[in-house]
């Protein structure tokens, strides 16, 4: 099994990348010029010693945060990662599917389900291996989204 986690260099080399086409993309919104400095700044504090990432427009403008909790596929597992806590949970494929449900502010997002439409986080609340992970995971966080589109 292979090691998938980045070194130091390449988390480097990764938000470079994401700052050029940020700056890309912002060049190519009215008003906006090629020369405007985006940068990496520290954020507010999350635990002890770590911070939020912020993106920031000629260091006034906060334009992005970067999300603390993320989603990859490993070994056709899907994972739900904490990048400050380093906690992973893994979405057994019967529940890769997604559902729409309203949440405690009156709004909608989507959460983990299975075919027949059982919230994983329902389904599995009383089995041991997940019953005492936290409720962040339960929503499906878009802030790590690469793309979206309106259907």
């Amino acid at each position: 099994m292979t090691d998938n986690k980045l070194t130091v260099w390449q988390s480097i080399e990764v938000l470079t990348k994401a700052i050029l086409n940020m700056q890309k993309e912002l060049s190519s919104i009215k008003n906006i010029a090629l020369d405007q400095d985006v940068t990496l700044e520290k954020g507010k504090e999350l635990l002890s010693g770590i911070y939020e990432a912020n993106f920031k427009l000629n260091k006034a403008i906060n334009i992005a945060t970067l999300p603390k909790i993320g989603y990859h596929m490993l070994n056709g597992e899907l994972v739900v990662r904490n990048h400050i806590t380093e906690e992973e949970v893994k979405i057994p494929r019967d529940f890769h599917y997604l559902k729409v449900v309203k949440s405690d502010h009156d709004d909608h997002k989507l959460t983990f389900c299975n075919f027949l439409g059982n919230e994983f986080f329902e389904y599995k609340k009383y089995d041991p291996q997940y019953s005492g992970i936290s409720d962040e995971y339960k929503f499906v966080n878009f802030g790590s989204v690469k793309k979206t589109h309106n259907l």
